[in-house]
């Protein structure tokens, strides 16, 4: 084998989330926790470096807020200025992974649910919810309905067996308009440089079979190596939450 192939993790990965073979189902398989261990042991990289998308500038998570509310190229527009909406959304349990996002007035959760899932999530067209505390909030609902000011929070949920959630809130209302798209990406986290759990080589691929075991990240030449190799069950290495989970192989 001269590299995991990936067409053929996909056949691998839906025999270990076949209900009836050997394999564990996914429901009892993997784990946002588990993932979120296997993070902090491999992560190479101390600070969560993200960049903007407007300008293009680096810089770290915790200054990324005052620059995005800042930011000449952000702010500005041609055309009607409407009611525009900034957010901040990173994984609960793995919040080195975090996007800035902004929507306009016609903006809706469900248009949310959609760029999330394009982005970061989507792997099976699994259910999805939006909650505040308990209470689950209409996908019809319009952002800035919803946001009457900095400051509030949400729950998401993505795929309710093995879930991926995430937490969000406002940053900041503003006035401008961003074109024709509802929504769009101000920023996010630069891919984290994770290890291979054998020679601390960049790694390359996640082993499904074994992300609540050590070790389950590899560089190529390990994964080939390793005892489920065989199998061809490897998912790749992709700068999301859902990394590992499921069936994911990458979003945008």
């Amino acid at each position: 084998m001269t590299g995991p192939n990936l067409e053929m993790a996909r056949v691998g990965v839906d025999m270990l989330y076949n209900e009836s073979a050997v394999t564990p189902s996914c429901s009892t398989q993997v784990s946002a926790k588990s993932v979120w261990l296997h993070i902090r042991k491999a992560q190479m990289r101390v600070a969560s470096i993200g960049k903007c998308a407007s300008c293009g500038v680096k810089i770290d998570k915790a200054d990324m807020k005052s620059h995005i509310i800042t930011c000449a190229k952000t702010t500005e527009f041609k055309g009607k200025a409407e009611k525009i909406i900034q957010l901040f959304i990173e994984a609960e349990e793995l919040p080195e992974y975090w996007v800035y996002l902004e929507g306009n007035e016609q903006a809706t959760f469900q248009e949310l649910d959609g760029y999330l899932r394009h982005i970061w999530l989507e792997c099976c067209d699994h259910l999805s919810g939006f909650f505040e505390m308990r209470n689950q909030i209409p996908k019809g609902t319009r952002l800035v309905e919803y946001f009457a000011k900095p400051g509030m929070v949400f729950k998401y949920k993505y795929d309710f067996e093995t879930t991926t959630e995430l937490l969000g809130k406002s940053i900041n209302l503003r006035k401008g308009s961003i074109g024709k798209q509802t929504i769009r990406l101000l920023a996010r986290n630069e891919p984290l440089k994770l290890a291979c759990s054998e020679c601390k080589k960049p790694a390359e691929y996640v082993c499904p079979f074994c992300i609540d075991v050590m070790p389950t990240l590899f560089c190529a030449a390990h994964a080939e190596k390793h005892k489920c190799g065989v199998e061809e069950t490897y998912l790749p290495v992709v700068n999301s939450p859902r990394m590992g989970i499921c069936k994911y192989t990458g979003g945008v």
